[in-house]
């Protein structure tokens, strides 16, 4: 009987690892429909806007302009949507993944999201201990301008690096009631990296915006008080930082 109940319990087991399979097969096949999708809108895109920046130099009529605009917006709010499906197929993939290979469990409690999600991706030189990447975020509308700092896993759930990027997810979520503290849109992993997404703000770093904008007396000690505020908000937080 016991023999039986083992029987019956492995016969279910298998049937649904291979529904897993399956699924996680149909997956793929979406993804790659999607990606064609996607290559296609985008030549689209390019084709729109140059034709729009033609009308503009051989002056088009308003009405002709207006046309060609509508045609690009049409063709991004559909690159858009292809690239937030995506998004959940990456996500779909994850879960699926989990329910038959074991050793993706690691830190499976944080979203998983493919990179190829992301567009214009650039490493920026940095003073921090981890990479800082530029990129174009396609999952919303629009799309945002975004910062990722990445961190790198082992195989063991608690390697110094995860320690450390979940201390500082935590910071940041204690922290964003406050004024001057980066904003924390989300964080998720990527094959053996966990990420932080942050805004990218108009003008990067306080040292380009220096150089950017050359402000005057006036506005550099506005920003210095406002920087100094915020400094005192996280102090009394007890978050002490090295390296503003």
């Amino acid at each position: 009987m016991e023999e039986a109940k083992r029987g019956d319990l492995i016969s279910v087991q298998i049937k649904d690892l291979e529904a897993a399979r399956q699924m996680h097969k149909d997956v793929q096949q979406q993804e790659k429909d999607l990606n064609e999708k996607l290559i296609k809108v985008r030549k689209q895109a390019r084709s729109a806007r140059r034709d729009h920046e033609d009308a503009i130099e051989d002056g088009a009529t308003e009405e002709e302009k207006n046309e060609l605009e509508n045609k690009l917006k049409m063709a991004q709010r559909e690159e858009a949507r292809i690239r937030r499906a995506l998004v959940r197929l990456d996500e779909k993939r994850s879960m699926l993944r989990v329910s038959y290979y074991p050793e993706h469990k690691l830190s499976s409690d944080l979203p998983e999201r493919s990179l190829k999600t992301f567009d214009d991706l650039k490493k920026l030189p940095t003073v921090s201990n981890h990479p800082v990447f530029q990129a174009v975020d396609h999952s919303v509308e629009p799309s945002r301008q975004v910062i990722l700092k990445e961190f790198t896993l082992s195989h063991h759930e608690e390697n110094s690096e995860l320690l450390q990027f979940k201390t500082e997810v935590g910071i940041l979520k204690r922290l964003a009631e406050y004024e001057g503290v980066v904003e924390l849109i989300s964080v998720f992993r990527h094959k053996h990296h966990t990420y932080i997404e942050m805004p990218r703000y108009a003008y990067g770093s306080l040292l380009d915006w220096k150089k950017e904008r050359s402000p005057d007396v006036g506005l550099v000690s506005r920003a210095a008080y406002r920087l100094a505020h915020a400094l005192e908000r996280i102090h009394m937080a007890g978050v002490i930082h090295c390296d503003i």
